[in-house]
């Protein structure tokens, strides 16, 4: 952190003795998580002078660099960026009596970044916990419920709802990361809320369809047994879920189209494209290279396409060549837990703006894992994910 800090919001007592701490490096700043270029979270544990001493999580947001400059400093400006915002809907939730982390600091830098400090809590993320195989009770689950009913009833959403902004603590759940929260009474933002968190919990270990049924059923003010009318607000909130998965699903599929966390730019003489980042360059290219014969004696499997008439390439140039379809569907029924093959590379040969030849790669012995729909049916589920 270089630069002159700016406090915006925060007592002047503590601002000092957060900004000491910051620049002394004394052993009493610990990284918790950093994401180069997007944001920092820090644990601070400041020891003033004839007071007591205090835990602060710090998140360091950075604004330079991104991807639309012009729109992150008319952000600044107007007081939307995501520290501020975050501060408002903090504020305001914990005046409210929500359970949500005090917020204690707010400072810009002189680079466009921001600082947001509130009360560190001892605790780990519903996420954390069911991924590492801890138990969970059912009446956690019902407290989940009613703090987002809670929530909702005070008018906010958080519109980034999943396992991993439930923070369990000795108290009982509370809710953070409210960078995207909205104030609206809207009941499509509400269900659209229950539909995220519960495709998130689906996506997990032990997010079992009870344990969903009872988040939705608490976070809508429902007790059994249910009513017509309870019955139907259910069967919103699972239109809601589904409707959430196939965003989701295109979502995740669209991202494939380009490089990004998970796929890398890659060339292999006249032929570029895309390979997931996980796969071996080496062995890929070695596997382009050999004769069509050998191809067959390994789990990989290698289609190419070429030849093809002015008509059809005419087409390829609005609708994508069809090694580029091939990829975006097998990664479509990945995502969607229906698929049986994992698509590895995709790989095209341009010639005067037209595709002369496409190639794809996909590994046939890896099957993807079966989804798990709200209500039992596997046809609209969220797609599984791997657990990095």
């Amino acid at each position: 952190m270089q630069g002159p800090i700016r406090w915006l919001r925060g007592e002047p007592g503590l601002c000092r003795d957060l900004l000491g701490a910051l620049a002394g490096g004394d052993g009493s700043v610990r990284v918790l998580r950093n994401r180069p270029g997007r944001r920092r979270l820090l644990r601070v544990r400041l020891r003033p002078e004839g007071g007591d001493a205090a835990d602060l999580l710090v998140k360091h947001i950075f604004g330079a660099g991104r991807r639309h400059p012009l729109r992150d400093s008319l952000k600044r400006w107007l007081r939307l960026g995501p520290a501020e915002r975050e501060w408002r809907g903090l504020d305001r939730l914990w005046r409210a009596g929500l359970p949500v982390p005090r917020p204690r600091a707010l400072a810009s830098l002189a680079d466009g970044s921001a600082l947001l400090a509130v009360d560190f809590l001892e605790g780990r993320s519903l996420r954390e916990k069911l991924i590492g195989g801890e138990a969970v009770t059912s009446e956690v689950f019902f407290a989940i419920g009613d703090v987002i009913r809670a929530l909702h009833a005070g008018g906010t959403v958080h519109r980034d709802l999943h396992p991993g902004n439930i923070l369990l603590t000795a108290k009982g759940p509370v809710l953070v990361d409210f960078q995207l929260a909205w104030r609206t009474r809207a009941t499509r933002s509400r269900l659209r809320d229950l539909g995220e968190f519960d495709q998130a919990l689906a996506r997990l270990p032990d997010g079992t369809r009870t344990r969903r049924l009872r988040v939705a059923a608490r976070a809508l003010g429902l007790t059994p047994p249910y009513s017509p009318e309870a019955k139907r607000a259910l069967h919103k909130a699972l239109r809601a879920s589904r409707a959430r998965a196939r965003s989701h699903v295109e979502s995740r599929t669209r991202r494939m189209r380009r490089p990004g966390r998970q796929v890398a730019s890659f060339d292999a003489g006249d032929l570029r494209g895309l390979r997931m980042r996980d796969v071996d360059e080496r062995s890929l290219r070695t596997r382009l290279a050999a004769a069509p014969p050998e191809r067959g004696r390994s789990s990989w499997k290698v289609r190419e396409w070429r030849g093809r008439g002015p008509l059809l390439r005419a087409l390829d140039v609005f609708r994508g060549s069809p090694a580029l379809r091939a990829w975006l569907e097998a990664h479509r029924q990945c995502h969607k837990g229906q698929s049986t093959r994992r698509p590895l590379a995709m790989l095209e040969e341009h010639r005067f703006g037209f595709v002369r030849r496409s190639v794809f790669v996909s590994d046939r012995s890896v099957a993807a894992e079966s989804a798990v729909d709200f209500w039992g049916s596997g046809r609209d589920g969220d797609p599984a994910e791997r657990t990095r």
